[in-house]
């Protein structure tokens, strides 16, 4: 026999350990190590009581004897003499027996009497059933055991003298049957005994008998003999493989352990088995890619889990780089893609071929985990090119740019397309379900693919679809828009993944063990850790370029490569996890990561370092641009731009042109009715970062043309008009601006607002203002338009009879600030009916907020004059809500915003401090505004709103600043701004001109 063989044998035994389909039976030669004896010796010391002196070595022979005791000497005497043999000294394990649990069995038979095997197992803290006698049977096949098949003392059911054998199947009848069935489905390995031994003689015969040749083939380790081919294809005919100790002696590590030499030798060839490695003996590239071949059915592997599964020392994976760095040349990765590897000649060619092919799939799988090379000691070894698009097909990249929220449902929901089987196609189609919000189609569909893979014993696929029909349908359980049956609420509770790995194949296991991190998010906490971490350095960074110093590092590198990472393994392997937070979380530090690098000055400000530039995001990509659209929320995003001071950023042109794509995929889901809410918030995203970037004119009449078609069909709220507002700003600002669009956007804003006047209370960020004053400031244009006309006609009818159901909102949101850009004889109309809408007040005793508010807006529109006995009328109606306010606060405070109306008044020059100067002291305290030009040398301010400073000119800042209370603090509010190390831009040319005056 040669070692292939021997090889052979033994991997096949570990095949069956790994599998959970490995029997042992434990002879005596195991337990003689320990000082018990063995049957040779059991039947002397009989036979000498006996009188008989010659003893035939023979089956017969070793069962007549114990047969000629009972019947001479009786029961009692009997067993005496067996507890004198047996239990007359303490035995202990020896190293044998704990070595043997190292094979990780799953049934131990031994005919030994002695209780060596449990003490083991327990000693190692293993589980293992003990079976006596046929009562001991456990009732499900979940339990590990030791069947002690000849009966112990414990019990008085030894099986030694010949009536036991032959009484065996009646009174081991169970236990005979449970052992046909092991020995039929499992690999048997016979430890401890010799193909001489009488007793495995004896149990060899049994087995015969019993199945005749329906068992797999068994393996009997042999020490005591020297190789007998005639002996091994003896047994080998009848399946039972005899492994030779001296076959394998010269490749075995030897110990020296007890002083009989058999004992080192089943020692020797046990611990050799326990640590065969089949990929000892091959080349480096066999080597390499057998230890990561798992990974093959992943689209993307986390670098991590390659290293990981390498088990090789000094590798660990650059993620400023994306290069696998090594630090030991005795390395099979240095050894493969050396140079010295090229000039090596195989004799064999086939062998040769296999390893080119195995090194091309390695290649290939590296590439899956993002490492583009590996490296030596800062020497690439080798690099290979890595393509965006190399796992990211068709359906993908509909994800990517959102082209699926437009797609028809029974376009990706379609079961006659998945025969024959293609798993990942369906892992595809279902995680585009997910994507799309449709839980219930996914859930199905998750359902049907886990049926088949299991079926089928695709462990990879059932366990990721297993995964996500459990998380899927987490979202089902939770959803307004289903009402799942109990049927499907039991079916998602009793999913358990951690079972579902436990009950894999060893092997399976073994091979998937990177699953276990995926239920419990384990990968999730740990790259969120990682990422952190250099979102930190990042931070001090930047404070230090903006203080004088200098950094160097590549943080902002491997943030990008740790996300991008991860991205791809959740997204190309299917997982529906993105709406966790915890993912949401990582995704949301690593937005801010790159908005704090991209803020960070070009170069320090101390002299001295000023050649030192840092390592930063000078634009925004693709990838950056898609997790700031679907996966932060629009507030968050604002507040991470404004943290930075960011007004404007660059981006690439495949990000800008993956931007407008996306905004008309998210249009178009809009338009078509599909999940609102996610849409939307996709939308809010997508115009924020329109109004900080540079678009021409060709785009910037794409994207009003395709926000017109929301105005149209009147699907525009509140936040919408928030950014649709900044973005028709952040464009004029840049002179980017089309007469007739915003026009028309001017005129289907006044559809919405005649067809439903509760529409205007939608504009409170000043959209329709803007609208005019950028129409009006760009354009020498006068507004004609029969709506306006309509809504003038319809106002001075009901005036001119006396109608008092009039809708001031109209005047005060429409007709007020169009004015400016509306013909003559419409504006006198206007002004006509103000003026005689404010002769009306001058009666009041008081005036409410909307009186107040049109009158306000028509003296800063110029459309009337101020008239004192208006304003006393309003300052007389500030007085009366102090004096009559109560303790209570209430939001927007209303005292608050009529007192910011005076101000603005008297700042306007339409009323005067004599007008009020009686109640100035009344009013102090309760706005910061009014304060600010009011409040007396040496009182205290309460001010700390350093933004109202934007709104004020230089000689009205100028006149503030003789106030020594008004300075001091506004230089203690430019001193807190300092130490957020991001001043407000809008204050900055205040800061400069007037902070520096401190000094």
């Amino acid at each position: 026999m040669d070692n292939s063989f021997i090889k052979t044998s033994i991997r096949k035994i570990k095949e069956a350990s790994d599998n959970n389909k490995l029997v042992l039976f434990v002879g005596a030669g195991v337990s003689a190590n320990s000082g018990v004896p063995i049957w040779k010796q059991v039947i002397k010391k009989m036979a000498e009581d006996l009188g008989i002196k010659e003893i035939e070595d023979s089956i017969e022979t070793y069962l007549k004897i114990p047969q000629y005791y009972f019947n001479e000497r009786g029961e009692k005497e009997y067993f005496d003499k067996l507890h004198e043999i047996f239990l007359s000294k303490q035995y202990t394990p020896n190293p044998i027996h704990k070595e043997l649990f190292k094979l990780n069995p799953i049934h131990i038979v031994t005919t030994n009497y002695d209780n060596l095997l449990e003490s083991a197992a327990n000693e190692g803290g293993l589980f293992y059933h003990i079976v006596r006698e046929d009562r001991d049977l456990p009732y499900n096949n979940v339990n590990k055991t030791i069947i002690k098949m000849h009966g112990d003392f414990v019990n008085r059911n030894i099986v030694l003298k010949e009536d036991d054998y032959l009484s065996y199947s009646k009174n081991f009848m169970l236990i005979e049957n449970y052992l046909k069935s092991l020995i039929a489905t499992n690999t048997v390995l016979f430890v401890g005994y010799s193909a001489s031994d009488p007793n495995f003689k004896l149990i060899f015969q049994w087995v015969k008998d019993i199945l005749k040749s329906h068992f797999q083939p068994a393996y009997l380790i042999e020490i005591s003999k020297p190789p007998s081919r005639m002996e091994y294809n003896y047994y080998k005919n009848r399946g039972i493989n005899i492994l030779y100790y001296a076959e394998i002696e010269g490749i075995i590590k030897k110990h020296n352990i007890f002083t009989d030499e058999r004992g080192n030798k089943l020692f020797d060839i046990i611990n050799y088995i326990v640590n065969f490695n089949e990929y000892n003996d091959l080349d480096d590239v066999n080597y390499i890619y057998n230890k990561i071949k798992c990974f093959e059915g992943l689209n993307f592997i986390m670098p991590d889990e390659i290293i990981k599964k390498l088990e090789l020392k000094s590798v660990h994976y650059d993620y400023g780089d994306n290069m696998l760095d090594l630090s030991d040349e005795d390395n099979p990765l240095a050894r493969i893609f050396s140079k010295e590897r090229n000039d090596e000649k195989e004799k064999n060619e086939n062998d040769e071929k296999e390893k080119n092919e195995n090194l091309e799939k390695l290649i290939d799988l590296f590439k899956k985990a993002n490492i583009k090379g590996i490296r030596l000691n800062d020497q690439t070894l080798e690099e290979w090119e890595i393509s965006d698009t190399l796992f990211i097909d068709e359906k993908l990249d509909k994800l990517y740019s959102f082209n699926y929220l437009n797609e028809p449902l029974t376009n990706i929901y379609d079961n006659q397309k998945y025969f024959p089987l293609d798993y990942y196609r369906m892992l595809e189609n279902a995680y585009l379900l997910y994507k799309s919000e449709e839980y219930l189609e996914a859930y199905n569909l998750y359902k049907q693919i886990s049926f088949h893979s299991f079926q089928r014993r695709e462990y990879l696929i059932y366990f990721i679809s297993e995964f996500n029909r459990k998380h899927v349908g987490e979202l089902l359980k939770y959803s307004f828009r289903y009402r799942i049956n109990g049927e499907i609420l039991n079916e998602i509770e009793k999913i358990d993944l951690e079972s579902i790995y436990i009950k894999m194949p060893h092997q399976e296991k073994i091979s998937l063990e990177f699953l276990k991190d995926i239920p419990n998010f384990q990968f999730i906490y740990k790259n969120k850790m990682s990422l952190d971490k250099e979102i930190e350095t990042i931070k001090k960074s930047k404070a230090l370029f903006e203080n004088g110093g200098f950094s160097i590092n590549n943080s902002i590198i491997k943030s990008i490569n740790l996300t991008r990472n991860l991205w791809s393994f959740i997204n190309l392997n299917y997982l529906c996890i993105e709406h966790y937070r915890e993912v949401q979380s990582l995704y949301k530090s690593f937005i801010e990561g790159v908005l704090v690098s991209y803020s960070t000055n070009n170069k320090s400000t101390d002299k001295f370092f000023s050649s030192i530039q840092p390592t930063k995001v000078t634009s925004l990509d693709k990838f950056t641009i898609h997790l700031m659209i679907e996966h932060i929320k629009d507030d968050e995003l604002e507040k991470l731009f404004k943290s930075c001071n960011l007004s404007e950023v660059e981006v690439e042109t495949e990000a800008k042109n993956y931007l407008l794509d996306s905004f008309v995929n998210v249009i178009n889901a809009i338009l078509g009715g599909k999940n609102r809410n996610r849409n939307q918030s996709y939308l809010y995203n997508i115009l924020m970062i329109f109004s900080k970037i540079n678009i021409d004119f060709n785009d910037y009449k794409q994207i009003i043309s395709d926000l017109l078609s929301l105005f149209k069909e009147n699907l525009l709220y509140l936040n919408e008009l928030k950014y649709i507002n900044r973005f028709i700003v952040s464009t004029a600002k840049k002179k980017i601006v089309e007469k007739e669009m915003l026009t028309q956007m001017l005129i289907e804003y006044l559809k919405l607002c005649v067809k439903d006047n509760k529409f205007i209370e939608f504009d409170r960020v000043g959209f329709y203002n803007n609208l005019i004053n950028i129409i009006k400031n760009e354009f020498d244009y006068t507004f004609e338009h029969d709506l306006i006309a309509e809504i003038i006609y319809n106002i001075d009818m009901k005036v001119k009879n006396g109608d008092k159901k009039i809708n001031y909102l109209l005047f005060e949101r429409i007709l007020i600030p169009i004015y400016s850009l509306l013909p003559d004889e419409q504006k006198e109309t206007i002004q006509s009916l103000i003026k005689s809408f404010v002769k009306s007040l001058k009666n009041n005793e008081k005036l409410s907020d909307t009186e107040i508010d049109i009158y306000f807006l028509a003296l800063i529109h110029h459309i009337i004059r101020s008239d004192k006995s208006i304003n006393k009328i309003i300052i007389e109606t500030i007085v009366n809500e102090i004096n009559n306010t109560s303790t209570a606060m209430s939001f927007p405070d209303p005292i608050e915003r009529k007192l910011t109306i005076l101000t603005d008044l008297y700042r306007k020059k339409h009323i005067y401090e004599e007008e009020f100067s009686n109640y100035i002291d009344l009013f102090k305290g309760r706005c910061e505004y009014f304060d600010l030009f009011f409040v007396g040398d040496g009182e205290e301010i309460n001010f700390n709103d350093l933004e109202i400073l934007g709104y004020l000119d230089q000689e009205e800042i100028d006149n503030i600043m003789k106030n020594n209370e008004v300075k001091n603090k506004i230089y203690e509010l430019f001193e807190k701004e300092l130490l957020q190390n991001h001043p407000n831009p809008i204050f900055k040319e205040i800061f400069d001109k007037y902070y520096v005056r401190k000094y």
